[in-house]
């Protein structure tokens, strides 16, 4: 009794079930390019409107700055979970998104230190007492004596 080996019959089970899920790929691949090319836009709009605002920020008063400052602080950590969640997902494999994430928070650290500067330019600097500068300075010593040790 001669054994005959058929491959098309020992694979075609593995080739029928990857069969759709290429397609799926396909599909998942494109509204992936589509939705990045999509938050990039946007991102590119909320960069310019942001660097565009620059100027107009120096004309609030304390009490709008403030209230602005706090809303930027809360944007930047919904951006800083977007990002994440972005990265997760392997969004980044594309450069130009990654790229446009990190200018966008430089441009929104550049946005809350004009408005920090604004809403606290009458706030009253306090000086740090000898005595805990010179305890600050003596625990670097002893740690940074360790270290070397």
């Amino acid at each position: 009794m001669l054994l005959t080996l058929d491959i098309n019959q020992m694979a075609e089970p593995i080739v029928q079930e990857t069969r759709h899920p290429s397609f799926l790929i396909g599909i998942l691949s494109f509204v992936k390019k589509r939705f990045a090319k999509k938050i990039s836009s946007k991102l590119d709009f909320f960069i310019l409107e942001l660097e565009g605002s620059y100027l107009h920020v120096e004309e609030l008063d304390q009490q709008n700055a403030e209230k602005l400052l706090f809303d930027t602080k809360k944007i930047i950590a919904d951006f800083y979970i977007i990002n994440e969640d972005l990265k997760k997902d392997n969004y980044f494999d594309n450069d130009s998104l990654s790229e446009k994430f990190n200018y966008l928070f430089k441009t929104l650290y550049k946005f809350e230190s004009k408005l920090h500067k604004i809403a606290y330019k009458d706030v009253a600097v306090t000086k740090t007492p000898d005595e805990i500068l010179n305890g600050i300075s003596k625990i670097n010593k002893r740690n940074l004596s360790k270290l070397v040790d």
